[in-house]
């Protein structure tokens, strides 16, 4: 069975057209980004590091799910940074924007 889960403004991670993702369930943060999606029409969502699939996911759960035919990946942006101890950190944002 699985939990209740409760869709709560976390402002720490949403930022007036841009999400940033983190651990939470993908599909938790789904029903997120699909609330804000809702009331602004375009949305960034965005992940480093191990997140990276966990924002591909939600996006795929938005655009191939949720709204389909309904929405669009406006723009992917695959881009790192190097961390303090010399590892790269992969990073990505992808730009979903609602087409009706």
């Amino acid at each position: 069975m699985l939990p209740d889960i409760s869709i709560e403004k976390q402002i720490d991670h949403i930022d007036q057209n841009s999400f940033s993702i983190n651990d939470n369930p993908v599909m938790h943060n789904a029903l997120e980004v699909l609330s804000v999606l809702q009331k602004t029409r375009k949305i960034t969502i965005s992940g480093q590091g191990d997140l990276c699939p966990n924002t591909v996911a939600v996006a795929n759960i938005i655009i191939e799910n949720l709204l389909v035919g309904h929405s669009k990946a406006e723009k992917i942006t695959v881009d790192g940074k190097i961390s303090a101890d010399g590892h790269m950190i992969p990073m990505i944002k992808i730009s979903i924007v609602k087409t009706d």
